[in-house]
C-alpha cells in the first residue's frame, strides 16, 4: 500500500536531516566509526535516537560542557 500526503515528504526530509546532522556532530566531536554507525542506525527504530542520546550524553560525547573541541584559529 502506498501512502500519499504531506507527512511522507516531511518525514523523509527529517530522516535525511538527522542523518546529515549525525555526520556533522560525529566529525566535530570526533566520534569513532562504530559510534557514528549506531547513531545513524538509531534513526530507524522508533525512539532509538532518544536511547542513543542518553547513552552519549552520559559519556560526554555530546559536548554538554559547552567547550569547543578545537581551538579557534588565530586571526591576523
Amino acid at each position: 500500500m502506498r501512502t500519499t500526503g504531506t507527512a511522507s515528504p516531511i518525514h523523509g526530509g527529517l530522516f535525511i536531516a538527522y542523518g546529515l546532522l549525525v555526520l556533522a556532530v560525529a566529525r566535530l566531536r570526533r566520534w569513532s566509526l562504530p559510534v557514528t554507525v549506531v547513531a545513524r542506525a538509531g534513526a530507524v527504530p522508533p525512539f532509538a535516537t532518544l536511547i542513543f542520546e542518553r547513552w552519549a550524553h552520559r559519556r560526554g560525547m555530546l559536548g554538554s560542557d559547552r567547550q569547543p573541541v578545537r581551538e579557534p584559529a588565530p586571526v591576523g
